[in-house]
């Protein structure tokens, strides 16, 4: 009777095949989870970003666009924030963009009130242009 050690060609193929079947269910769920991992992060740069606003505004009676300008606010890694002080309004709106994922997905807020003190409101095409001064919603695009 000849016994043999070791795997047979037949069983080290069933291995490779039921490994690439589980690569091929597993691979979309961590790509969709390092992707909502990033929009976490750039929500939370723009909710850190508020923080740091209102005590630059407490200080000096406007708000920035310079992010050099805000004691202690730095962005997590990747992450790009521009800023834009709205003209003639009591508010600002920042965007932020992250380096490892497409330009199309990108967060925004908008703070503040326009010259009449009426809250901005959705535009014609329904894109949030400000939100409730007191919410200060973050909108995520592309995601």
């Amino acid at each position: 009777m000849k016994t043999s050690k070791g795997f047979s060609l037949i069983e080290i193929l069933i291995v490779i095949v039921l490994i690439a079947i589980i690569a091929v269910i597993a691979l979309p769920n961590l790509v969709a989870s390092k992707e909502n991992a990033i929009k976490v992060s750039m929500i939370s740069d723009l909710r850190n970003l508020i923080t740091s606003e209102e005590s630059y505004y407490l200080n000096n009676q406007s708000y920035t666009s310079t992010i050099s300008n805000l004691s202690g606010y730095q962005t997590s890694e990747g992450n790009t924030v521009n800023i834009n002080t709205l003209t003639g309004t009591r508010g600002w709106h920042a965007d932020v963009f992250n380096s490892t994922i497409e330009d199309t997905k990108y967060c925004t807020i908008f703070v503040g009130v326009d010259s009449s003190g009426d809250d901005f409101a959705d535009n014609e095409e329904g894109v949030r242009l400000i939100s409730d001064s007191q919410e200060n919603s973050v909108t995520c695009t592309g995601f």
